[in-house]
């Protein structure tokens, strides 16, 4: 059996797959569009709507998947990989966290990094964005905030 090589940098590249994983994997990353199925149901019309939505991309012997999928890709095709991380490190900026965190913001810094990449879920008023900012500091990576309101981005910037 030969290896499936696999490309780790803003995405995740595969190489080598064989048709039944292909398979397996385009199952797992294709879902029903909410927006065609919601279409449907009012009666409207639905051809400028696809009705599934595929977070993959397919094409040349290989498959790219969203970074994020790394961990669901890796249950799906075990360890018979190569492994090339081919993340983009940029030179450590100075970032300094002089907050002060409560006990179990310590906790959630640490156990966030202990890992690459993940997500941070906590309820509101937790201090979310105070955790961040020392997870930043400690990584000393630029890093991209992405927010949906105007009171988030005027949080971030304060």
């Amino acid at each position: 059996m030969s290896k499936i090589r696999l490309i780790l940098n803003s995405q995740v590249i595969l190489f080598g797959t064989n048709p039944e994983t292909v398979k397996q994997l385009k199952e797992k990353f294709s879902f029903p569009n909410p927006a065609y199925t919601e279409a449907r149901k009012r009666g409207r019309w639905t051809g400028n709507i696809d009705k599934v939505l595929y977070f993959y991309k397919e094409g040349q012997g290989l498959l790219k998947f969203p970074r994020g999928a790394l961990r669901q890709i890796l249950d799906i095709i075990g360890k018979n990989i190569i492994f090339e991380d081919k993340r983009r490190v940029l030179p450590p900026v100075n970032f300094q966290f002089k907050g002060e965190l409560r006990p179990y913001q310590k906790i959630a810094v640490a156990e966030m990094l202990k890992k690459d990449f993940g997500v941070l879920s906590a309820l509101c008023g937790a201090g979310k964005t105070i955790i961040c900012v020392s997870i930043i500091a400690a990584r000393k990576q630029p890093t991209l905030i992405v927010v949906h309101s105007v009171e988030l981005l005027e949080q971030w910037r304060d």
